[in-house]
Parts: structure tokens; sequence; C-alpha cells
């Protein structure tokens, strides 16, 4: 509808040249069949008309060449919405686990709990620990402070579930030692963090980190969790932010 608008407009202004661009050309060959201050005045007059249209035109054109380049960059930007390729929507963003890791050697998750990745992607990790992958794992520390109150404010047994994940995780590491390939690093920590972070080979440049924000209230559903992907060459800042904050933990972390 804008765009026929536009196009409407247009051509309103292009009929209204052709009829001054007429007028002064009417005015010009008039002014020719005289002599005297008759064909000089009309002379000047239709040459005013002309300048002014040709002024007019150059005008227009540099303001409709400005539009355009707005009109481009809005569709641009309309495509990337509509692509999902903004903050938090990208199609990367929402990429599961086991494609994040498929050709990895070195994965590292930090998170409360980490019951609901273990049982789901048991098979995966087994998988990349088979090819040799380093696995490191940390955890809220089951018998904490920290896990005792987020079990209070939610209504939930946060110690069980910690635990009940720990022994999957062991199990990961019962299996390396069996096939003696892999390595898997579990540590835990008495204090509770506001997202929870999977690194995927974050010393490579094709490295990846998502980053899964907690809720407020840790009786909120995990739909209600933000989630974005973070890649070493393209949000280098915050990429090197979240890799520092988890070397941290892990260094604090027995």
């Amino acid at each position: 509808m804008a765009q026929d608008s536009r196009q409407q407009h247009q051509d309103y202004v292009t009929l209204v040249y052709i009829l001054l661009l007429s007028i002064s050309v009417i005015i010009l060959l008039v002014g020719a069949q005289f002599q005297g201050d008759a064909r000089s005045l009309l002379f000047g007059f239709g040459t005013e008309i002309l300048g002014a249209v040709i002024i007019f035109l150059l005008v227009e054109k540099v303001l409709l060449r400005r539009n355009l380049n707005l009109h481009v960059r809005l569709e641009h930007i309309a495509e990337r919405l509509d692509r999902k390729t903004h903050f938090l929507r990208r199609v990367k963003d929402n990429l599961p686990f086991d494609e994040l890791i498929a050709d990895a050697t070195d994965i590292s998750v930090a998170s409360n709990s980490m019951g609901r990745l273990l049982r789901t992607y048991e098979g995966p990790l087994r998988m990349r620990l088979e090819n040799g992958a380093h696995l490191k794992l940390l955890f809220l520390a089951p018998s904490g402070s920290s896990c005792q109150l987020l079990s209070e404010q939610s209504g939930k047994n946060f110690k069980s579930a910690i635990e009940n994940s720990l022994e999957g995780a062991h199990l990961l590491e019962d299996y390396c030692k069996k096939i003696n390939k892999g390595r898997v690093e579990i540590k835990t920590i008495d204090w509770p963090t506001s997202c929870s972070i999977h690194l995927i080979d974050p010393e490579k440049d094709s490295g990846y980190i998502r980053v899964t924000i907690h809720t407020l209230h840790p009786s909120l559903p995990i739909t209600h969790r933000p989630h974005f992907l973070l890649s070493k060459t393209g949000e280098q800042f915050w990429y090197e932010s979240y890799q520092e904050q988890f070397n941290t933990l892990w260094e604090k972390a027995i």
C-alpha cells in the first residue's frame, strides 16, 4: 500500500514537470516570433521556468535517492526480523545441544542441577568421549547452604536433583575409564549461578558459548529462561566475559 502511494505521488510530480516544461517551450517558441523587448521578456520568462524545473528535478533526485536508501535499509531490517536473526530469536540460539557438540573436543557446563541436560544428551556426550573429548561439569554443591536456600524458595528438592545428576556424571566418568578414552572432571561449588553456561571448544576460533539466564524466582518453568549463543568471532567481548566467569568458578570449585 505504501509503495503504491509513493508511486502515485511520483506520477503526479512527473506530470507537473512535463506541464511546466511544455509551458516554457511554448513561451520560448512564441518569444521567437517577436522582436525587441517583448522577445527578451518572453525568452527570460521561459528560461526561468526551464531553469526552475531543472533545479527541482535535481533536488528531487537527491531526496529520492535518500528515501530509496532508507527504504532499502528498512526492508533489510524487516527481512532480518522475519528470519528471526535478531537477539534471542536467531536460529543458532535454538540449536540443540547435541548439534553444538557434534565435533567438539572440549565441553564445559556450569549449572545448578544439570539433570535435564545429562538425561537428554547422555548418548551424544558418550560419543564425544569416545572420540577423546574433555568434559568439565560444574554443579551446585548438594549439601551447601545455597542448595538449601533454592529448595526453600522453589519448593523443589534441589539436593535430590543434583545428587541424581552427579550420579549420571560419575557414570560418564566411569565410562571413560572403561574405554580408556576421553576425560571427565566433576566439581561442585556452594554458590548459585545466575545462569547456565555451555562452553563448546571455547579456546578455538570456532567456539561457542550458550548462556541461559535463570529466572529471579527458581519456581518459574524453564520456558521463562531466555538464552543466547555467543561466538568467539562475532561477540568477542561477551564471549570472553562469560568464559572468564566460568574459569573463575571452576578454579574456586572443589
